[in-house]
């Protein structure tokens, strides 16, 4: 929550050696305390489910991230990693990635860069 708008419209976190970003929606929100608040979701694609994987892996219980609009706005967000390495863990066993999620990352985009 925020007093003025940020204009988000893209996620990028650092996570590992890689730099994911992620192009976003927002939803946008009035509280009736006057504070505004901006919202999106973030999809995994079989591109982007390797942020998992990096954090999972990672030194750090921390990643860095930028919320990209009008205003930046920097800080950073604290993982619990045995869950995220479950989490991937899960996914890869399930099979998704033998599945062609190519839709996915046309509507649903993420730009990685190796750092």
């Amino acid at each position: 929550m925020a007093e003025e708008w940020a204009f988000i419209d893209e996620f990028i976190i650092i996570a590992g050696s890689n730099r994911y970003t992620f192009g976003v929606d927002c939803e946008r929100e009035i509280l009736d305390d006057g504070s505004i608040m901006e919202a999106f979701v973030v999809v995994l694609t079989d591109e982007s489910i390797g942020l998992l994987e990096d954090i999972a892996n990672s030194d750090s219980l921390t990643c860095s991230y930028r919320l990209s609009g009008d205003d930046d706005v920097d800080g950073d967000i604290y993982f619990v990693q045995d869950s995220i390495g479950y989490l991937y863990e899960s996914y890869v066993d399930s099979g998704a990635l033998e599945n062609d999620f190519s839709l996915m990352k046309t509507v649903y985009s993420c730009e990685i860069k190796a750092m």
